[in-house]
C-alpha cells in the first residue's frame, strides 16, 4: 500500500544546505565531508545548552568541527537547532561577519615571536594606557604592572595586547591576518586602529576556525626537520573534491609551538572543574573572545587532530550581561571535544629552536647580571631580543638592607628591580618581590635608576578630555609611581604649582587644549618632566 503520509526530509544541517544553494549548487548532487553521526550529536549538545542560553535571553549559536590534517568540515551547525523565525533561526551564523573579540591575539603573539620582538615569557607592561583617546581596559579592570607575555595571552589581557599591536604595527599585523585566511579584515589600518586586536574588526566562525586549524597544521608539518608546510594555510573544506593547496605560511613552526603552549595554559570554565587532571591527555589549545557590549561569545580550540569553533549570542546583535566566551561558549566547546578522540599533542620543532639562557624572573634572554639563568628551548629569532633589563649589580652592606658605596664590609649582589610604574602594580601581588634597598647615607643617593615614573599620562601622550554637561572642561587625573612609599612629590603644571602628594600619588587638574609640561619633584630633589597634549570634545566639534 501507499504510505499514509510523506515523511519529512532530514534536517540535520539545513544552514549548510542553504549555503550550498547560495554558492551556486542548486540542482546539483554534491557530496559533503559532514560526518552524519557527529553532526547529529553536535545538534543534540546545542539543544541541551539551549535552555541555559535562553535563560539569559540568548537565542543563537553556531558550531564548526574540522579535521585538522585535511581541513574537512565534519560538523556544520549554522544556528541553534530550535531557534525560531522570531530569533533569526534561518541565519547561517557560521558565515556571518561578527566582532572577533580577543581571538586575534594568538596570531599577533606568534608574529612578534618570529620577528624577534618578544621572548615567549618575557615581562610586558600592563599599565594604564591611552593612545589618542583610546584607553584599553582589561576585563577585570585591574593592572598587573608586569606580566609574562605568554600569560598575557592565556589570560587575554587587553592592555598588553594593544601595546604590542602599537609596537608591531597595525597594517603589518592586518596583512598577516589576511595571509592566515582572515579575509574579512579587508579594510585599511586607519579604519581599525589599535582596536583591531580587541574586537575592532570582523570575521566569521568559518574563517577563524579555519585559521586556528592552519596553526595546528603548521605545528604538525614541522614535526620533523625535513617536513614541509607547503599549503598548510587554507580555508575549511566542505565538499569532497580533490584540492592542492600551495604557499608557505607567514608564521613559522617555533612561533606557533610557543603560541600553542600559551593557549594550552588557559583555565577552563567553572563547569569543567578539575580540568588540570585530564588536560595532559587532551592537550587542547584554545582561546575565548567576547565582543564589546557582550554581543558575541566565542571559543575556538584545536588539537593535532581536530579544530572546534563555537559562537553564541543573538543574531540580531543584542548584547546580554554575562555573555562571555568563557561562560557561554567554552562549555559547549569542551562538550564537543569530549565527543572526539583525544589528540597526541604537538612535538617541539627543535630544528627551528635553540637552547638559550633565559632569566627566570623576567623571561628575557639572560644578561650578565642575571643570577641562576635557565636553559630553555626557544625560537631561533629570540637572539635578536634585548637581554634582561631588570637585573643590576648593586653594592650593599652585610645584611643587604642598604645600598652603600664600595668599601670594607660591602659586597655586590644581583638585584631584580622593575621600573617604578611597573613596580607600583606588580609588588603588591608578588610577595617575593623586593624593592631596591635605600642608600645608607644620603650623600650617596646617586642611583642610576630614576625613583619616579609616570603612570598616566605617558610621555608624549595625547589625551581626549570630555566637556561636562555644565559646559566646563573635565579634569585630567595624573598618576605617578615612586619607589619610596613615604616620598613626598610636588606637582607643577606649565609653571603653576598644583599641590603635593604622599603615598598615593594621584592629582586631578584642568588641562586646557594644547601642549603641556608636567614637572614632578620629590623632597630629595629628584625630578621628572612629562610633556603631553590635550584635545577636548569642544575642540573636536
Amino acid at each position: 500500500p501507499l504510505p499514509e503520509f510523506p515523511h519529512a526530509l532530514p534536517r540535520i544541517a539545513p544552514h549548510l544546505l542553504t549555503t550550498m544553494l547560495v554558492e551556486g549548487h542548486s540542482g546539483q548532487r554534491v557530496i559533503t565531508t559532514i560526518d552524519r553521526a557527529l553532526q547529529e550529536r553536535v545538534n543534540d549538545m546545542a539543544l541541551r545548552h539551549g535552555p541555559v542560553m535562553r535563560a539569559n535571553e540568548v537565542h543563537n549559536a553556531a558550531v564548526l568541527v574540522m579535521d585538522v590534517e585535511t581541513g574537512e568540515v565534519l560538523a556544520y551547525m549554522g544556528n541553534q537547532p530550535d531557534a525560531d523565525a522570531d530569533h533569526a533561526g534561518m541565519v547561517d551564523v557560521v558565515r556571518a561577519q561578527r566582532s572577533t573579540g580577543s581571538l586575534l591575539k594568538p596570531f599577533l603573539y606568534a608574529d612578534m615571536l618570529q620577528s624577534g620582538e618578544r621572548m615567549p615569557d618575557q615581562l610586558v607592561a600592563d599599565l594604564p594606557t591611552s593612545y589618542e583617546g583610546f584607553a584599553p581596559r582589561n576585563y577585570d579592570e585591574r593592572f598587573d604592572g608586569a606580566v609574562p607575555a605568554s600569560q598575557a595571552l592565556s589570560r587575554s589581557l587587553n592592555v598588553p595586547a594593544v601595546r604590542a599591536l602599537r609596537e608591531h604595527g597595525v597594517e603589518r599585523t592586518r596583512r598577516m591576518f589576511l595571509a592566515m585566511g582572515l579575509v574579512g579584515l579587508d579594510r585599511g589600518a586607519d579604519h581599525y586602529g589599535l582596536s583591531l586586536i580587541v574586537g575592532g574588526g570582523e570575521s566569521s566562525l568559518w574563517e577563524l576556525t579555519g585559521a586556528y586549524a592552519s596553526l595546528a597544521r603548521i605545528a604538525i608539518g614541522y614535526s620533523g626537520s625535513a617536513a614541509s608546510v607547503e599549503g598548510a594555510v587554507h580555508p575549511p573544506v566542505v565538499l569532497r573534491e580533490e584540492r592542492t593547496w600551495q604557499g608557505q605560511p607567514v608564521l613559522n613552526a617555533a612561533s606557533v609551538f610557543h603560541t600553542i603552549q600559551a593557549m594550552q595554559g588557559v583555565n577552563r570554565p567553572e563547569t569543567e572543574s578539575g580540568w588540570q587532571r585530564f588536560a595532559g591527555n587532551e592537550r587542547i589549545a584554545w582561546k575565548t573572545g567576547t565582543s564589546y557590549g557582550h554581543r558575541d561569545a566565542w571559543a575556538i580550540g584545536f588539537t593535532d587532530r581536530y579544530a572546534v569553533g563555537v559562537w553564541t549570542g543573538n543574531a540580531s546583535g543584542e548584547g546580554r550581561p554575562g555573555l562571555t566566551g568563557t561562560l557561554a561558549a567554552a562549555p559547549l566547546l569542551f562538550e564537543v571535544f569530549g565527543a572526539l578522540p583525544d589528540g597526541a599533542g604537538f612535538d617541539p620543532p627543535y630544528d627551528a629552536m635553540e637552547r638559550m639562557a633565559v632569566c627566570p624572573a623576567s623571561g628575557f634572554r639572560a644578561g650578565p647580571d642575571c643570577a641562576h639563568p635557565d636553559e630553555r628551548w626557544i625560537i631561533h629569532e629570540a637572539v635578536r631580543t634585548a637581554p634582561c633589563p631588570y637585573h643590576h649589580m648593586i653594592t650593599v652592606d652585610t645584611d643587604a638592607r642598604h645600598r652603600v658605596p664600595p668599601g670594607p664590609g660591602s659586597h655586590q649582589v644581583s638585584w631584580f628591580s622593575l621600573p617604578p610604574a611597573m613596580e607600583y602594580y606588580y609588588a603588591p601581588t608578588h610577595p617575593a618581590y623586593r624593592t631596591l634597598p635605600p642608600w645608607l647615607d644620603a650623600d650617596g643617593a646617586t642611583s642610576a635608576q630614576r625613583p619616579m615614573q609616570m603612570i598616566y599620562p605617558e610621555q608624549g601622550a595625547t589625551l581626549f578630555v570630555p566637556v561636562q554637561l555644565n559646559g566646563e572642561l573635565g579634569r585630567v587625573v595624573f598618576q605617578l609611581a615612586h619607589q619610596r612609599t613615604d616620598a613626598t612629590v610636588h606637582w607643577d603644571l606649565d609653571g603653576n604649582y598644583l599641590g603635593s602628594t604622599q603615598r598615593e600619588h594621584r592629582l586631578a587638574s584642568v588641562a586646557p587644549d594644547g601642549e603641556h609640561t608636567l614637572t614632578l619633584t620629590d623632597e630629595n630633589g629628584d625630578h621628572l618632566v612629562v610633556r603631553f597634549r590635550t584635545i577636548s570634545s569642544r575642540d573636536q566639534r
